[in-house]
Formats: structure tokens, sequence, C-alpha cells
């Protein structure tokens, strides 16, 4: 473990700085208590006056921060959030996605993570199967709400059998333990066709709808498979007719808990109506879209955003502008309309350039994992252009433009004789890099 939490940047004249304490600094301790993570330091950082023990090059001391005004900052960046590291999964899902990976990239690709404090920090799934008393305690002490509960089923017998966890069997108990805490909870069911469907996923949505209020939503999501599968257990894929009936199927439950709740409580991801062919429920639908980063209402949204924005888009643009527009299979389906209406712009040529995965499989459809080699090949095939937009979520966050396949945006951008912009894929952000420049009005502000 290393010496303490690590200060990347302080603050010129913030409480650190006239403290002292300089970049590189470990903050061992808050008072007595050892700094385990971002969630501690918050937490103990709260109060006007801190005493910490610092680690500077190997000689520990102690300095007392002072806050001049009730609520400011102490005016530290730590380097890393989780100071003892990622907490592992102890699951093992036949249909984990970092089982299906292929062998030989970078270290972080195979990192099986199931910590808690990630899920409240930045909403990931977490299975509850790897908390000790510790944990637990911390969660009720610091109130961390909400958090995202993978379930997958509350039948302990079938949780049990998806997960292989002993301790996910008390799924149901340690749910009403956040509950009682006050903790709210947004939950998920990835479901496994001839485990958690049908039977069990009308029990699954009956037993977790009861917790509402404390439960704020349920999504059902399709297993996704990719083509290296060849050392998993066998797991078979959600067809276009299974998608169909799961569709007709929770419209019942939505229709039951609109009428009881005033929304539908449980929301199937976007892969379902992809799948199917269906058309995409209302905006309306979504409300907030308490979802979206699990893939629930993304393309409803995206459609959504560019037609409010449509009637202010310019009749044509000063010189000709031709754009790839890249994206993968589920891109393909919901974008031509969107690239049909760009292309009544004067001087505008918008290609919709649609990736078959073959680095994970052409099951594999959502941008988000498409591999930079992949986009590369499609865009050499496409020909010229004055620019290629690319899905921004494809790239790792942070300093490192990398995508899944370990390939380098710099290197694709040195193959390439034209610039290549990653993009938010939604509303102005899309219609601004697709123009070359922002929507002008003030009534369309992103």
């Amino acid at each position: 473990m290393q010496p303490g939490a690590i200060v990347q940047t302080v603050q010129p004249e913030s409480p650190a700085a006239r403290a002292g304490i300089m970049p590189g600094d470990a903050i061992v301790r808050i008072g007595r208590k050892r700094i385990m993570d971002i969630l501690d330091y918050m937490y103990l950082t709260a109060a006007p006056t801190i005493s910490m023990e610092i680690d500077r090059a190997g000689r520990l001391f102690n300095v007392r921060v002072s806050k001049q005004e009730e609520g400011e900052s102490v005016g530290i960046v730590l380097e890393d959030e989780l100071v003892d590291g990622i907490r592992r999964c102890r699951a093992k899902c036949d249909f984990c996605f970092l089982d299906q990976m292929p062998r030989g990239y970078r270290e972080t690709l195979y990192v099986k993570d199931d910590d808690y404090r990630l899920s409240f920090l930045h909403g990931n799934f977490v299975t509850l199967t790897n908390l000790d008393d510790e944990d637990w305690t911390k969660i009720r002490k610091m109130h961390l709400t909400p958090m995202n509960i993978s379930v997958h089923a509350t039948n302990p017998r079938v949780r049990r059998q998806i997960l292989k966890n002993p301790q996910s069997e008390r799924i149901l108990d340690d749910m009403k333990r956040l509950a009682k805490w006050g903790i709210e909870m947004h939950t998920q069911i990835v479901v496994q066709p001839g485990l958690n469907d049908g039977e069990e996923l009308d029990r699954s949505i009956r037993e977790i709808a009861a917790f509402y209020p404390d439960v704020l939503t349920l999504s059902v999501v399709p297993v996704g498979l990719t083509k290296w599968r060849d050392s998993c257990n066998p797991v078979y894929p959600v067809t276009r007719e299974m998608a169909l009936e799961t569709i007709a199927h929770v419209k019942g439950y939505q229709r039951m808990f609109e009428e009881d709740l005033g929304f539908p409580f449980v929301y199937l991801s976007d892969e379902y109506y992809l799948l199917a062919g269906h058309p995409f429920p209302p905006h309306a639908h979504y409300g907030d879209y308490p979802q979206l980063e699990n893939g629930v209402g993304l393309c409803r949204l995206l459609i959504t955003e560019f037609n409010r924005r449509r009637r202010y888009l310019p009749s044509e643009l000063d010189k000709p502008r031709r754009v790839l527009l890249v994206t993968g299979a589920s891109g393909g389906q919901v974008l031509p309309s969107i690239v049909e209406r760009l292309n009544q712009i004067h001087n505008l040529e918008v290609r919709l350039v649609v990736v078959p995965n073959d680095f994970l499989g052409h099951s594999v459809t959502v941008a988000g994992l498409l591999g930079g080699r992949d986009m590369l090949a499609a865009m050499q095939r496409a020909g010229e252009a004055d620019a290629a937009l690319i899905p921004a979520v494809s790239l790792r966050e942070g300093d490192d433009a990398v995508f899944l396949d370990d390939f380098r945006l710099d290197d694709m951008r040195k193959a390439l004789p034209f610039p290549v912009i990653p993009t938010d894929g939604r509303g102005a952000a899309l219609i601004a890099a697709v123009l070359g420049r922002p929507l002008q009005s003030w009534r369309v502000a992103a």
C-alpha cells in the first residue's frame, strides 16, 4: 500500500497552501483516521480545522490546516481516488465482459472492479458480494447515496447460480439494510436467457419494485457476448424474438407502475429495441434519464435533442465541408434520418461510416466498444473528407487517448490525411462538430 493519499495539486492561497502542503506529499492520516480513499478525505476535511499527518519523501510531520470561511475548500486535488486500490469482484458470472476480452492488451482491461465507492462516486454497478463490516459501517456513516446495484435475480438460488458466490444469496437482506439507512438505489438485471428471464424476471421485478421509493429505478439489459468466449461456459444470446417478447411483457409492468407510481420504474435498455427493430418509447417515458450511462434512453435522447435543434440548422455553409460520421452498428440504425436531414444543408456532405466490430465480434454493436483499428480501416475505405467525427466514448478517459484495442488516437491521426475529432454524440455538440462551428441560436444552447 502506498504511504497515503498522494497530493496532485494544491490551489494557491488555499488553506492547504497556507499550511505548507505541497504536490507529491502523502496524507497519511487526518486526525487519527488513516486515509483509504477520497471519501475519507472529503468526510474528514469538512471541519473548520484539520490536523494532518504528512509523509514527504519518507519524513513524517504534522500540519494544521485552518479554513478562513465556512465551507471553504482545503484546496487539494488527490492523485488517486482509491488509496487502498480497487475492490475486486468476487463473483464469477459467465457473462462477465472482462472474461470475454482477448488476451494480451493493457492490464487495466482485465481488472474486475466491484467497488461500492465507485458506485457512489461514478455510478458503477456493484454486486455487494465483497463488503465486510467496516465497509457497511462506512456506507451508513457517510450516507453514500445513491448506489447502483447489480441484482440480476432476487431468487437466492438463481442469483448464486449467476454470480457463483455464496454471499450473493443475501441480496434482499442487503437491500433492506441499505433502505433502512436511507440509501437510495438504482438497480439492474442483466438477462441471461434460460436462467433469469421468464418467471424469474417477473419475480425479480416484483420484489425489487417492493423497495420503492428506496429503489428508484430498475433497468433490464440483455447479456452482451463477444467472439472471445472459447474458455467460457455457454451463454445464449438474446434473439430478436426474445427481445420482442420482453418488450411486450415489460410494457405491462410499465403501465402498472405508471398508474401506481406515476412513472415506469422498470426500463429496458436501448439494445432491446434495436434487437427487436422496435420503436423507442417517447421522450417522456424516460423522465430525467436516470440510467442513461447504462444504455437506457441514449438513442431517444439523441433523437430528441437533434429534433429540438433541427429548425435552427443553417440552410447552407459558407464553403463545402465533407464529414465522416463514425459509429457502431447500433448507431447505424439510429443515425440515418439525422444524416439525411444534415445533408439537406447546402455545401455539407455527411457520410455515415458504420464500423463492424471485428475486434470483439459483430454481435457487439455499441460505439463505445469499437476498436481503433476497426475505425481506422473503415475510415480509410470511406475516402476523402475534411474531418472525421469518432465517438468520444470509445476512448479511455484521462490523459492517454487510447482505444479498447490499445490503438492510440495519435496513431490514428497520423494514418489519415484529415482531422479526427472525438465527439460527444448528442445534440448541440454533435451538430457543432458536423458543421465545424456552434449552432447559432441562444435558444438551443447545449
